[in-house]
C-alpha cells in the first residue's frame, strides 16, 4: 500500500465517521417514532376490540399521533373519541 492509498482511505474513514455521527440523532427519531407509532396502532386495534363502544380508526394521522406524543398521544385519541360520542 502506498501513501495514496493510505490518505486516501483515512479520508474516507473520516467521512464515514463523520457521516454516522451526523445522521445517528435524525435516524433514531425516526425509528422511535415507527415503533410507538407500530405498537400505538397495535393497542388501538386491541382498545377498540375490546371496548366497541369507543372507536377510534387506525390510520396515518393517529399512527403519527401516537408516535409522536406515546401514551398522552394515545390518550387523548380515546378521549376526543369519547367526547366527539356525546
Amino acid at each position: 500500500m502506498n501513501s495514496a492509498q493510505l490518505i486516501f482511505y483515512l479520508i474516507g474513514g473520516c467521512v464515514l465517521f463523520l457521516a454516522v455521527a451526523v445522521f445517528a440523532k435524525p435516524l433514531r427519531f425516526i425509528l422511535g417514532v415507527l415503533i410507538k407509532g407500530v405498537l400505538g396502532a397495535a393497542a388501538m386495534w386491541l382498545v377498540n376490540f375490546a371496548l366497541g363502544t369507543v372507536f377510534v380508526g387506525v390510520n396515518a394521522l393517529t399512527f403519527l399521533t401516537v408516535g409522536l406524543l406515546g401514551i398522552p398521544g394515545f390518550a387523548a385519541l380515546y378521549i376526543i373519541g369519547f367526547f366527539s360520542r356525546i
